[in-house]
């Protein structure tokens, strides 16, 4: 009874095995190893020699790796104008070589320039801005969070983001996902003054420079009034955003 009791251990000890290894050697296969500071199209898929630079995000650190999914990185493509290409099943794991030199970021971002500039065609619709990835509310937008995709119903939504340089930068005001096209309201300029958190006051007149230690009552970004609560005096002051967690105080004419 041992005997047999040992055997089905084993037996079931060899299955769970099996299975890890399996599972081990399909994240191997789609491991890639890169040495610069971009990872770019031809390092995860095999693509003509003229889209193999096109640059899809920035190289974790060395001796650190991430992960892409193949829908992203067919987005990229996409957006590009490269056509279909052959990814692996499941996500591309990145790894930075340990010790790898730093190379300079690429010298153009591709897709920046929108596609509508073209003639317009009944054939093809067009195209606005979405997000590559899931945005979380107060991340700010960079170039490898955009891609292209096709305007719903074959018409610009209202509101449509579909310039980059309208994006890159801004605030996400919410929670966003790939997907769904980009509006201008869901975006806000920068805050660099944040509600709750502290905030440097400096009144500065001529070679007269006070500061104050406040507490921001409100939002504001670069160049937009707030009130903020004096913590020494307990008195609420009108500033102006001027850095982030720094505000001044006009003074009079």
């Amino acid at each position: 009874m041992a005997i047999r009791f040992q055997s089905l251990l084993a037996v079931a000890l060899f299955a769970q095995v099996a299975h890890l290894g399996a599972a081990q050697a399909q994240a191997l296969a789609n491991t890639v190893t890169v040495m610069g500071d971009w990872i770019a199209l031809g390092d995860v898929a095999n693509v003509a020699e003229a889209d193999r630079g096109l640059p899809l995000m920035p190289a974790p650190q060395p001796g650190q790796r991430l992960a892409l999914a193949p829908e992203f990185i067919a987005a990229k493509a996409h957006a590009a104008g490269i056509g279909a290409i052959s990814l692996p099943e499941g996500m591309i794991w990145v790894v930075r070589a340990p010790g790898s030199a730093t190379s300079s970021a690429p010298s153009a971002t591709p897709a920046r320039v929108s596609p509508n500039t073209a003639e317009p065609s009944e054939d093809v619709p067009p195209q606005v801005l979405s997000l590559a990835r899931v945005v979380q509310k107060g991340e700010l937008l960079t170039d490898a969070d955009l891609v292209w995709i096709d305007a719903p119903s074959g018409r610009l939504p209202n509101g449509a983001v579909t310039e980059f340089e309208d994006a890159i930068g801004m605030e996400a005001k919410r929670t966003l996902r790939p997907g769904q096209p980009l509006r201008a309201n869901d975006l806000q300029a920068e805050r660099l003054v944040r509600k709750g958190e502290p905030v440097l006051v400096i009144y500065q007149s001529g070679t007269i420079r006070l500061t104050a230690q406040a507490r921001a009552l409100g939002d504001a970004a670069l160049g937009q009034p707030v009130r903020v609560l004096n913590i020494s005096t307990n008195r609420t002051l009108s500033v102006v955003a001027s850095g982030p967690g720094r505000a001044d105080i006009t003074p009079p004419a």
